[in-house]
């Protein structure tokens, strides 16, 4: 909803207008004593920040003196737009403190989603700026009527330029045709110093300018440093007005112009009432200019020219384009090390998600009364999901410490938990390290659901006497709430996760088990509640390899998509699987449901076949597997040593002629099968003499003939057979084009 969107934009532009501000601010200092044009060209460059919401990116930007972020898509995101429904909100200014103490106030996770408080905030602020504008231009628009009334009676002295009785103070009013308004009282030697003023005006669209900006401030009425922007701006426009009649008349004049200025000031308020009405302020800072103005060298007016056009640009344009990156490569570009007794980590600046760090930093100190302990830090900092982006954290490991390890995880773009993980030894004795331990911590999470993380250890002291190793879950106190094994052996083959789901954390089990070509796969998803296990999903899959049936394959897909969404969010705490031990925290992705048995049996596969794909053939090729093993078993016929073809070869031709007799012998059914190369170069050389074989050009090698026993039911099968009958050795003549090619069957018969 662009209530929600629009203020956070314009609060953007704000915050990029208030750094230019600052620095033109700056600049104006060294520029005291040059011609007020300069700092007035100066001021386009924050007028355009603060009306245009898109810039330019450069490595030439001045930006990052004051630690402003890089531009994303044009537009530099202190406040995300998407900030009031985001689960972990966060800014990012140019002030890292000031970030870090607004950070730590916003509502996160839950809070935020469920309550949505930021919503509340933003659909309260949003028409309170709305009705500041409205205010600002109704004042306007009022002050404009009034001086209207006063302009009652106003005569042509000649052209554009008229005398009014009621006015005190020379100003243009208008916009397209614009017109000058000189106080009557004034003498026709003033006239023709504050004619050619206010026509320098007018010849520059300063009065346009000028509304422009009144605009801008109307839009951005809520910051004080716009306030300041707007009364430096029309100061240093009126006195480089006043500069350039001294330039065109002559600096002998400076004290009668400032003679007829000081006759003007009239007491004016600071900014006029209305942007339409052009009027002449700040007297005092003016006649002083004008007293100490002198035209400047050549040379400086041209080094001038450079500065200031090249300050602007540095102004106007954003911090270089960086690429924002991948949670990969995020994560990649994640450091840590060890220096002198310091271990430090920089978040990398450029993900644009900081509060999707997940960072679980442990170690193991030695204390004075001679204990060992472990110690956790920065536990709120993760758990408010408050991480800097770009800062560094240090840790003054000093000399009780003996190790540390930080574990890193960040979701990537498709919710999968990639993880990296860093480990400092600081004793010299390696076997005293905490990983060699009896317990190690692997990382921190909710799986209790009552906001308080519980630790998750792995103990791996059983491995080489039980085979075992367990996974310990306790509680804040120390207290252990729960625990689960794994064993090497076949029966014990499992693995366990910790999968994040919806802004909750879960415990996952799979168990993918294969036994003599049954398979019973199955996951359950669960928390713990009082010690035990709360299921929120389960699901088992069932089939059998072995060629009896054609396997469910979109229930299998549909299966394995469902095992991969969670592992996919998931990241690994322990597991056994195929007698290999795997211990975490570390990537799920190795675990991925793909049916690793199809790999068995890869000759059967295209490299491009889909997973789905894949289970199909594979179906196909067990149950005509499995047919042939029953029809050659009938025919009690093994594959022994063949001249001329391979088992591979034999046994391609046989599933040729299973596909043939089952789409042309309806009603009858294939009982035997068999292969014997005495019978079969009989009957090829008869093929080749007086058959098929002597006008087809297919080459001998090229020709196999098997034989098979069948049988027809009483409808004789196509009606060519005799019903209820058994045709035993009946000849299958297949041809190939070449060795590479499939048989296909060329005759049949006896």
């Amino acid at each position: 909803m662009w209530m929600y969107t629009l203020l956070p934009k314009i609060l953007n532009m704000s915050l990029t207008a208030s750094i230019v501000i600052v620095l033109v601010l700056l600049a104006r200092l060294p520029l005291k004593k040059a011609p007020k044009i300069f700092s007035y060209a100066l001021w386009a460059v924050v007028l355009f920040r603060l009306v245009c919401p898109v810039s330019f990116s450069s490595e030439f930007s001045l930006l990052g003196i004051f630690n402003a972020p890089p531009a994303i898509n044009g537009t530099v995101a202190y406040i995300p737009a998407d900030i009031v429904h985001t689960e972990y909100p966060q800014v990012n200014l140019s002030l890292p403190a000031v970030s870090e103490a607004i950070n730590n106030t916003l509502p996160q996770g839950e809070e935020q989603l469920v309550a949505d408080p930021l919503e509340v905030l933003v659909s309260m602020a949003t028409p309170l700026w709305l009705l500041g504008i409205a205010a600002m231009l109704i004042y306007s628009m009022i002050s404009l009527i009034r001086l209207r009334r006063k302009l009652i009676g106003a005569v042509c002295l000649r052209d554009n330029i008229y005398l009014a009785d009621h006015v005190s103070t020379p100003f243009v009013t208008g916009v397209f045709r614009p017109k000058i308004f000189l106080p009557s009282t004034i003498s026709e030697q003033e006239q023709s110093y504050i004619i050619l003023h206010e026509q320098t005006h007018i010849r520059r669209l300063d009065h346009i300018i000028k509304m422009v900006a009144f605009l801008a401030l109307a839009v951005h009425w809520f910051n004080p440093l716009v306030w300041a922007a707007f009364v430096c701006a029309v100061k240093d426009m009126e006195m480089s007005c006043d500069e350039h009649v001294l330039k065109q008349i002559g600096f002998d004049i400076k004290g009668a112009y400032s003679t007829s200025l000081l006759s003007l000031a009239t007491g004016r308020r600071l900014i006029s009432g209305s942007p339409l009405a052009f009027g002449e302020d700040t007297i005092k800072g003016r006649i002083k200019n004008i007293m100490n103005f002198k035209n400047p060298a050549v040379w400086v007016t041209v080094v001038l020219v450079l500065l200031v056009s090249a300050l602007s640009i540095g102004f106007a344009v954003d911090q270089a384009n960086v690429k924002i990156l991948t949670a990969q490569a995020a994560l990649e570009a994640f450091s840590a090390e060890n220096k002198d007794g310091r271990v430090t980590f920089v978040i990398p600046r450029d993900y644009d998600k900081p509060q999707n760090w997940n960072i679980i930093v442990a170690g193991r100190a030695e204390y004075e009364d001679g204990f060992s302990r472990s110690v956790h830090l920065f536990e709120d900092v993760n758990e408010a999901k408050t991480w800097g982006a770009g800062k560094e954290y240090t840790i003054e490991t000093n000399d009780s410490y003996t190790e540390l390890h930080i574990t890193v995880s960040l979701p990537d773009e498709n919710g999968k938990m990639l993880v990296r993980d860093f480990d400092f030894n600081f004793t010299q004795d390696v076997s005293d390290t905490w990983p060699a331990e009896k317990w190690m911590l692997i990382t921190e999470a909710d799986v209790t659901g009552d906001s308080i993380n519980e630790r998750l250890y792995l103990d791996k002291s059983q491995m080489d006497t039980t085979f075992d190793i367990t996974l310990h879950v306790l509680d804040s106190a120390g207290n252990e709430i729960w625990n689960e094994s794994g064993n090497s052996s076949h029966a014990g083959w499992k693995s366990l996760f910790l999968c994040q789901m919806n802004g909750k954390e879960y415990l996952l089990r799979y168990t993918p088990y294969m036994g003599q070509g049954y398979g019973t796969y199955t996951y359950t998803l669960f928390a713990l509640e009082n010690g035990k296990e709360k299921v929120y999903k389960t699901n088992t899959l069932e089939f059998d390899l072995n060629g009896i049936g054609k396997l469910n394959t979109p229930e299998m897909i549909a299966y394995a998509d469902e095992v991969n969404d969670l592992l996919g969010k998931s990241v690994l705490l322990m597991s056994t699987e195929g007698g290999i031990y795997s211990f975490g925290p570390a990537s799920a992705e190795s675990f991925f449901e793909r049916y690793s048995w199809l790999d068995g049996n890869s000759e059967l596969f295209d490299p491009a076949d889909s997973l789905e794909t894949r289970v199909e053939k594979y179906s196909s090729w067990a149950v005509k597997n499995r047919r042939l093993s029953d029809l050659l078993y009938n025919a009690n016929f093994t594959f022994v040593s063949s001249d001329k073809f391979s088992e591979a070869e034999i046994s391609d031709a046989m599933y040729c002629v299973m596909d043939k007799f089952d789409n042309a012998f309806k009603g009858c059914e294939l009982t035997k099968l068999w292969y014997d190369e005495e019978i079969s170069n009989a009957q090829i050389e008869s093929y080749m003499t007086g058959g098929r074989g002597s006008f087809n050009g297919i080459n001998k090698n090229n020709v196999i003939v098997l034989l098979s026993e069948f049988n027809v039911d009483s409808s004789g099968g196509d009606g060519s057979l005799n019903p209820n009958s058994t045709y035993n050795n009946w000849i299958w003549i297949l041809i190939r084009d070449s060795g590479k090619d499939e048989w296909r069957v060329d005759d049949w018969g006896y």
